[in-house]
């Protein structure tokens, strides 16, 4: 696995029922998009390993 790169964007989206949504966007250049979805409360994301791409050539992820 390839580190995903730098953090550019991350934001709470309120959507249409007044909940917020936390998303975070990162990037590798030469990449393809990749969208990861956690699964919600209690779920927990450890120690960040979602941040990482499955390969040389993705985008990385981006964390809603």
């Amino acid at each position: 696995m390839s580190e995903s790169g730098d953090l550019i964007a991350c934001d709470l989206l309120t959507v249409a029922d007044g909940n917020r949504i936390y998303w975070e966007s990162y990037v590798h250049p030469d990449g393809r998009p990749a969208l990861y979805l956690n699964g919600g409360p209690g779920s927990g994301l450890g120690t960040g390993s979602y941040r990482r791409i499955p390969g040389p050539g993705d985008a990385g992820p981006r964390l809603w």
